[in-house]
């Protein structure tokens, strides 16, 4: 059982490792975008920035509440105006040139913000995260709805809000590798994997709200973790088969596409932990809170790699740049994974 301050300390942890995250893409990726002049790695750098701090959001709005807070709004509002400020940002950068680094650094920033739209829903719904843990102190399956919380028209809407912006990209993105020019394909790559991530966001966000007016059920129980693995993997595989299929100018998307797969499989963890938590704990929701770190370590080992290769090959610099940040984003869902979500009498 952890004590008051003992309490504390664990949510400022939660806390500042998004935030440490968010200040390595905003600081790092506006060096690119200023001092290097490095337009597609700047630009997404930064945008990632978006991810990292809705997921900050994210476990503020879940951590404030197990401190006694009620008012936590404020937190989900901030998460979608960074958010749509990168959307907006994208859509401006993608109108005002059809030069290849603006093609493919706007592709890129949409997508990043997509997924920060989809994770700032995540802080929506966790307005009422408390109600899992009461919920859940109700060991049968008892599925009569948590008043308090979300009806199922609630749930609906919530998880329609990820739905249509991954459906959005999927769209987008079949329709740029659709066109002739080679920036266009570069780009709805990239997006088509972002769009794999906001489908697996949609799953969490699924499962959170169901847990929340008490009627996700057993028989549910792991089906939409596996969903959020399959997502990471296809992007895993669709990746190598782009390196290796495709020509040199496919190199960042083609590792793009694989560091996104490690983000689903970060995502995965929170899909086990919440998953495996409700009513009968698996020990697999304990080892889920890793799934971020091994992810995390596994693109910072890839990125390491990318930025050698770099000093004799210039062509995968970009690469490089592109997973260190998706290897922060990893780092930074650990946050979200590790929230206690199974006993509130340890609080």
């Amino acid at each position: 059982m952890l004590r008051g301050y003992q309490h504390k300390g664990y949510s400022f942890v939660l806390r500042l490792i998004p935030l440490l995250m968010t200040s390595y893409e905003l600081g790092f990726g506006s060096y690119l975008l200023c001092a290097d002049k490095n337009l597609i790695a700047g630009r997404f750098l930064i945008s990632l920035g978006s991810i990292t701090f809705a997921l900050f959001c994210v476990v503020a709005t879940s951590m404030r509440q197990i401190e006694g807070f009620a008012r936590v709004w404020y937190f989900p509002a901030l998460a979608y105006s960074f958010a749509l400020g990168v959307c907006i940002w994208a859509i401006v950068i993608l109108a005002r040139s059809k030069a290849e680094s603006a093609v493919v650094s706007g592709h890129m920033a949409l997508g990043a913000g997509m997924i920060a739209l989809c994770v700032s829903t995540i802080a929506l719904t966790s307005r009422h995260f408390l109600h899992i843990a009461a919920n859940n102190l109700h060991r049968a399956d008892s599925s009569d709805i948590d008043p308090k919380s979300y009806t199922r028209r609630g749930v609906l809407l919530l998880t329609s809000i990820p739905a249509c912006v991954s459906l959005c990209g999927f769209i987008y993105a079949i329709y740029s590798m659709a066109l002739p020019e080679v920036s266009e394909k570069l780009g709805g790559h990239a997006l088509v994997a972002q769009s794999f991530v906001c489908l697996s966001l949609t799953f969490i966000v699924y499962v959170l709200a169901r847990q929340m007016n008490n009627t996700f059920l057993k028989r549910f129980k792991w089906r939409f973790s596996v969903y959020v693995i399959i997502n990471g993997l296809i992007n895993i595989v669709w990746g190598v088969c782009v390196l290796c299929l495709r020509t040199r100018a496919f190199t960042t998307p083609g590792f793009g596409m694989i560091a996104l797969g490690l983000v689903c499989i970060s995502i995965s963890g929170k899909a086990h932990r919440v998953v495996g938590s409700w009513k009968g704990v698996s020990e697999l929701a304990y080892f889920a809170a890793y799934f971020p770190v091994f992810a995390g370590l596994c693109g910072l080992f890839l990125s390491i790699i990318l930025f050698s290769t770099a000093i004799s090959h210039p062509f995968c610099l970009d690469a490089a740049y592109a997973v260190s940040g998706l290897a922060a984003v990893c780092v930074a869902i650990y946050g979200i994974v590790a929230i206690p979500a199974v006993d509130p009498a340890s609080f």
